[in-house]
């Protein structure tokens, strides 16, 4: 280490609170843990069909379960203002959340306050707001405070404006958050390219409400294994030449620089660490679309930076960076580390991770130089840059021709050490790159990778070119850094309600999801049940919703084929394992005690939410479990999801497969289990799906509902006739 000691001062506070709630719930006499939500219409819930079920607050309190008690405090057209027109501190909303002495406290105010009339009082809005925080954390005991950053608005002019939001209260909101210490949600970010889901382009609908629940609970609750205890992490320094040591702002966040080995260095903070203290490792262009690194600051991540840019990534570079590492976690961070490169930060983090392949958990390239005679070298597709060329060429020590063609310190080589420790890619390119071709650089890099058996994402930017950098929403990046650091919180096993109101699209005929499921657990009542087929629109198909009996002599396949069976249909369009795992504890199988459930779930997830096939399989198997500790008489048949994805290589299809091998084993400790795997059926011999599958790669044509029931159906009677 040279130049500087970093040495950390930690103040340890535990805030009481599981990081998921489900395993940790408190004890069931205990008084529940109070969350009070704090806001105006959004909050609220205004416009949102089933208000009272589906504004956030109500899913955010659907997602903690049992031991947690969340009131929704919102107030249509509050201001943060006092001088606005309606001031929320005079609301009765306001008093009440005094009242409620909440345990946790989150604000989203300041979309009124862009009306023009209000906006006149802006100066006052910082004043305000850390009023409002501090009227909360004057209680006993001081309750967490998180702030929320309004979500974005499409509108303008006098009434409420979308830029005032931008660029008005979200860095004042920042401002606030930083004086005072307190943690952000930023929704603005997190929603900026949801506009669909603003009908009026002010207020989300039920999705957007979803999304916001999402945020909080992972946020509030964090994506960490380990304990939820946060250290405040302040960086003192002694450095020999203090001047040399500065503090800065990094958009509201409290960074530090300083002088490492001659040259740049930099730290910025968290407001709220989280445990084990993980950091991401930016190197070049600091500060450059940095919305990834915004988002894992809210996340309780430190980013750091070093500069080695004008070294290409060569020895000289992967030891000045070693010793930074090395500073660094004396410093106090923590064994999850991520790095981040972009462009010619590329060469950096390749070069020092495959030096070091047990101490980097992820990758994320940007754009990534992968091969310097691409460029600077300009020896091929690309423009290349003469001044570069020679200074790299000088700083690996290469002169002639034959040494650049021999030349094997690319990111592109010797890519064995991080595909031999499992060490996750994500590269994000523009497909127009003309300065870092992507069939030079990334696309090189992704095909040597696969090949070794390595784990490589490429997000495709089509007509983008080197510019601009990272996404506008870097939700990608993000679930990236938490699914590689085991930090994300896999929502496939959170219980929730859906938020669906698609009607006749769905195969309803009008209503919302609260509807079907309530139409389900009303099926029970007088009805003897001994076949339940649980699952999402691909079983709901089976009888559809008007009568979900079988029936002795009926006409539909189902009929045709459990029409004997007293069996029924509780399949809901739409529905995940995490839509399941309500319905079992909400009323689904309340009245009815059956012998034999078939569980079909998963293609939503994979194709709706985005989760990927581990996580759905986790999902499943959370399913399950729920089913056997509900209804310990019956068994259970899982089916995971029937093939989906056109070819054998979508990543649909990938994705499922990944959820049929992580569950084929769900039955080899209980004799109550049994897996099935039918895709088969609906296969050709090339992978391709066959005519039992319908044209959107989903659902099943009418062959396919006769080829599964076939299947199924003595399985079923065998297990009957036990």
């Amino acid at each position: 280490m040279k130049h500087f000691t970093i040495s950390l001062l930690l103040a340890l506070f535990t805030l009481g609170l599981p990081v998921h709630a489900q395993d940790d719930s408190p004890e069931p006499d205990a008084r529940p843990i109070r969350v009070a939500c704090v806001g105006d219409s959004i909050t609220y819930g205004a416009m949102i069909p089933e208000r009272e079920r589906w504004c956030y607050p109500a899913l955010f309190q659907a997602m903690l379960g049992d031991g947690y008690e969340v009131k929704n405090f919102g107030v249509n057209g509050a201001t943060l203002l006092s001088a606005g027109d309606i001031p929320y501190v005079e609301t009765q909303a306001y008093q009440d959340a005094l009242s409620f002495e909440p345990d946790v406290v989150v604000i989203m105010l300041g979309t009124n306050d862009t009306k023009a009339h209000n906006w006149e009082h802006a100066e006052a809005f910082e004043v305000d707001y850390v009023a409002l925080v501090e009227s909360f954390r004057v209680l006993a005991p001081e309750p967490r405070v998180v702030l929320m950053l309004p979500v974005p608005a499409w509108t303008q002019g006098d009434a409420i404006d979308g830029g005032r939001v931008r660029e008005g209260v979200v860095p004042r909101a920042c401002a606030v958050a930083e004086q005072l210490g307190c943690e952000v949600i930023d929704l603005h970010a997190a929603l900026s390219d949801r506009q669909g889901w603003f009908p009026d382009g002010v207020h989300p609908n039920s999705f957007g409400a979803e999304q916001i629940a999402k945020q909080v609970y992972e946020a509030v609750y964090g994506a960490s294994t380990t304990s939820l205890d946060t250290p405040d992490v302040l960086f003192s320094t002694r450095i020999e030449n203090p001047e040399h040591s500065t503090q800065f702002d990094f958009h509201e966040y409290s960074g530090i620089g300083f002088v490492f080995d001659g040259v740049e260095a930099r730290v910025v903070m968290p407001r709220v660490a989280a445990a084990g203290r993980p950091w991401v490792w930016h190197a070049r262009f600091w500060g450059h679309e940095p919305q990834a690194d915004l988002a894992m600051l809210e996340r309780g991540w430190h980013v750091v930076y070093c500069d080695v840019g004008s070294l290409y990534g060569n020895a000289e570079a992967v030891e000045r960076w070693d010793g930074f590492y090395q500073a660094m976690r004396d410093a106090g961070l923590g064994e999850d580390l991520v790095l981040e490169g972009m462009s010619r930060g590329g060469l950096i983090i390749y070069n020092w991770a495959k030096q070091n392949p047990t101490l980097v958990s992820a990758i994320y390239a940007d754009a990534p130089v992968c091969d310097l005679r691409s460029w600077p070298g300009g020896l091929g597709e690309g423009s290349g840059s003469a001044g570069d060329w020679q200074r790299a060429m000088a700083a690996y020590g290469l002169e002639t021709e034959d040494d650049i063609a021999s030349f094997t310190g690319n990111p592109i080589d010797g890519l064995d050490p991080l595909a031999e420790h499992g060490v996750p890619l994500l590269h994000i390119v523009g497909d127009a790159d003309e300065v870092v071709p992507v069939s030079e650089n990334t696309a090189v890099l992704e095909q040597r990778y696969r090949a070794l058996g390595g784990d490589i994402t490429v997000i495709h930017k089509p007509g983008v070119g080197h510019h601009p950098h990272s996404l506008p929403d870097p939700t990608p990046i993000v679930d990236f850094f938490l699914e590689a650091t085991d930090r994300k919180v896999n929502f496939a096993t959170v219980p929730m309600p859906s938020v669906e109101y698609r009607g006749g699209s769905a195969g309803w005929g009008g209503g919302t999801w609260w509807d079907q499921h309530e139409a389900i657990s009303a099926l029970g009542e007088g009805n003897d049940i001994d076949v339940v087929f649980l699952g999402d629109s691909i079983t709901q198909s089976f009888t559809g919703v008007g009568d979900r009996l079988s029936r002795a002599g009926g006409n539909r396949t189902f009929d045709q084929h459990f029409g004997d069976l007293n069996a029924a249909s509780f399949g809901i369009s739409g529905d995940r394992t995490e839509h399941l795992l309500y319905r079992i504890a909400h009323g689904n199988f309340e009245h009815i005690d059956p012998r034999v459930i078939v569980l079909m779930i998963g293609v939503n997830n994979i194709n709706a939410a985005g989760h990927t096939g581990e996580e759905t399989a986790q999902g499943t198997r959370a399913v399950v479990a729920a089913l056997r500790e509900h209804e310990p008489q019956a068994h259970v048949i899982v089916l995971g999801c029937f093939p989906t994805g056109p070819q054998p290589d979508s990543p649909n299809r990938i994705a499922s497969d990944v959820l049929h091998d992580k569950i084929a084993d769900i039955g080899d400790d209980d004799d109550q289990i049994t897996y099935l795997d039918l895709r088969p059926l609906f296969l050709n011999a090339d992978g391709t799906l066959n005519g039992r599958m319908a044209g959107d790669a989903i659902h099943l044509t009418g062959e396919g509902y006769v080829a599964w029931a076939d299947a199924i159906g003595h399985v079923i009677r065998d297990l009957l006739a036990e």
